[in-house]
């Protein structure tokens, strides 16, 4: 039983609650596990993206961003501490994308939550735009 409470509340089941909605829901199932720092950062990242489409077509945030579902995403790694925590998280998206992401994690009311997203590091990326 206590091994249970404990992977509740531990930053790698709040990472996999994350990925559930997000394979639900696309973005909106990813804003519900963000605190408010995390969630200003995710939406400035679409204002980028959303204005580099108007000047310029396509681009890979909006890329990335719209195909957000689709990715297929495992925890590579976790630091934790009491109230914070540094993941990586490894991507993939069918056979032209891989790549990794650093999370970091804090706790908010007894609670995981994504506090910000660093830049992610590709390791394949051989996409067209034409895909988006």
């Amino acid at each position: 039983m206590s091994f249970n409470l404990f992977r509740r509340w531990s930053p790698e089941y709040a990472l996999n609650e994350a990925y559930a909605d997000v394979k639900e829901e696309g973005m909106p199932g990813l804003k519900k596990h963000l605190t408010a720092n995390a969630l200003k950062s995710i939406q400035n990242l679409e204002s980028i993206g959303n204005l580099s489409s108007m000047i310029v077509g396509s681009n890979p945030t909006n890329l990335l961003i719209s195909k957000m579902a689709e990715f297929d995403y495992i925890v590579k790694d976790v630091l934790k501490g009491s109230d914070s925590a540094r993941c990586v998280i490894g991507f993939t998206y069918k056979d032209s994308v891989e790549g990794t992401i650093e999370i970091k994690m804090i706790k908010e009311e007894k609670e995981w939550k994504i506090d910000s997203l660093g830049n992610p590091h590709f390791d394949k990326m051989e996409l067209s735009f034409g895909e988006a």
